[in-house]
């Protein structure tokens, strides 16, 4: 019977999400959310206390793209502009919930007052019946442990190092500065990667955390920050906070570490996709161009943050360790891999932000690994001068 659930599975998960929204259930469950929410920009009549209120004017500098020829790599460019000329006003801060609920693993929940949307990475998790279903249920479970306050830090895909350190680490500026939180533990997840562990000893020593099992639990009052970027677009003042605040936290772990080079090709050997299908071929072509290799799961997050902010120039395929390129410098290189079909702004807004030179090319899919084209590669490295 196990060994037939077992290959049920990957059906599963191929089938549930389309049925979700096939038989209308994730718009009637967003609906739903919907008419109870709560949020930073409409805070009248629901009674909740806030507290680190910003208003911030989210944007994609419009700054140049480095790029192969051909109408796909044009797409691509297209697409990483889509935000240049949109700007909107974001409000964040902490609202303070009373009565609430927090259910891990997932990390949704339910306060008096409503959801708070402001706390999700963003709306479209809801779209989800990972996180959808278990938050239609949070309210009516019987909570494993209650707990006088606390401060939620370890929320949906927090467990991920981009949305850790991009979405959810500048969160912290509320709580470091706001002294009213002096003694509010902080809330996390007993799941929670060892990464995240350490940030949290780096720089927010000597504070009390809550470290809570899977299951229900329940706060007289929770107070819940919102994230400051939106999806597709960082936030500036994140940027700002984890180069003034984070990456001095870091350094102080440094211990005398000497990175390995000023130029910098990111290895992605030890993960499961978005690999460089031909990596020793592509490897010996940066080689000649003063390239280091580096895996990043070979250096602490300290020593991972000094590679980036001492590197002149960096090569990687899309993935999370180029969230590390919040602790550049202006006019460092930066090239991204994409897997032909698969795309995301994020790096090309954090370069907007912070000056860096941003250039990418496109590799072909090869199950779920990427071949690169050695002379497409060198074209764009010519075009950003790094050959």
């Amino acid at each position: 019977m196990k060994q037939v659930l077992r290959k049920m599975v990957p059906t599963l998960a191929l089938v549930v999400p389309r049925l979700w929204q096939k038989l209308g259930l994730r718009r009637a469950f967003f609906a739903w959310f919907e008419r109870k929410d709560c949020s930073l920009g409409r805070t009248g009549g629901t009674g909740q206390e806030t507290s680190g209120l910003m208003h911030e004017e989210l944007f994609t500098p419009d700054h140049p793209i480095h790029k192969p020829a051909g109408p796909d790599a044009q797409a691509y460019a297209d697409y990483l502009r889509m935000t240049v000329a949109e700007k909107a006003t974001r409000v964040t801060g902490t609202l303070w919930t009373q009565d609430a609920r927090l259910s891990y693993p997932t990390a949704v929940h339910t306060t008096a007052q409503g959801i708070v949307l402001d706390n999700y990475p963003s709306k479209s998790v809801l779209h989800n019946p990972k996180y959808a279903l278990p938050q239609a249920v949070v309210g009516l479970r019987k909570p494993v442990q209650r707990h006088a306050s606390g401060f939620l830090m370890q929320t949906s895909w927090a467990h991920n190092f981009y949305h850790w350190t991009i979405d959810m680490i500048p969160r912290l500026e509320t709580f470091l500065t706001d002294p009213t939180l002096r003694g509010t533990p902080i809330v996390m997840s007993e799941r929670a990667p060892k990464f995240a562990r350490k940030s949290l000893d780096l720089i927010a020593p000597n504070r009390p955390v809550l470290w809570l099992p899977d299951g229900v639990h329940a706060f007289e009052t929770l107070a819940i920050p919102a994230n400051l970027s939106t999806y597709a677009v960082v936030s500036a003042h994140a940027m700002k906070f984890l180069k003034d605040r984070y990456l001095p936290a870091l350094r102080r772990d440094l211990k005398g570490f000497t990175p390995p080079g000023r130029r910098v090709y990111v290895s992605r050997a030890d993960a499961a996709v978005r690999r460089i299908h031909n990596e020793p071929q592509i490897e010996a072509e940066l080689k000649e161009m003063g390239f280091v290799s580096v895996v990043m799961s070979d250096f602490s997050i300290a020593e991972q943050a000094e590679i980036f902010a001492q590197a002149e120039s960096i090569v990687c395929a899309h993935g999370a360790a180029l969230a590390n390129l919040a602790f550049c410098q202006p006019d460092t290189r930066v090239l991204e891999i994409f897997q032909q079909g698969h795309r995301s702004r994020a790096y090309y807004s954090i370069s907007g932000l912070l000056g860096l030179r941003y250039g990418f090319v496109l590799g072909q899919p090869v199950g779920n690994d990427i071949h690169v084209d050695p002379p497409v590669l060198r074209d764009v490295l010519a075009q950003m001068d790094l050959c």
